[in-house]
């Protein structure tokens, strides 16, 4: 109810809530894609620092080598034997 005295806001106000709605909505939309492509960023960067490592371990693998401490003169005369241990002579 309108009084004489009173100004009739009523279309303002429906233009300001609309408007209001319109933003939200837009704002709303464009949160969602920071977050999707924030989460994209978090996977992107967690897969590569796994196939990274992943890809460390596959290079190492047949490269395989050992250091053996602490060992007498006869285990060590046994193991020169095989062709597959080198000792730091062979290796220099």
């Amino acid at each position: 109810m309108t009084w004489p005295f009173e100004n009739d806001t009523s279309a303002i106000t429906k233009k300001l809530a609309k408007r209001n709605l319109k933003a939200d909505k837009s704002r709303n939309i464009l949160i969602i894609i920071t977050i999707a492509l924030a989460t994209c960023l978090i996977m992107t960067t967690t897969l590569y620092f796994f196939a990274s490592q992943r890809k460390s371990l596959n290079d190492a693998a047949g490269r395989y080598q050992a250091i053996i401490n602490e060992v007498d003169n006869d285990t060590i005369t046994k193991l020169e034997r095989f062709s597959e241990i080198a000792t730091k002579e062979q290796i220099r």
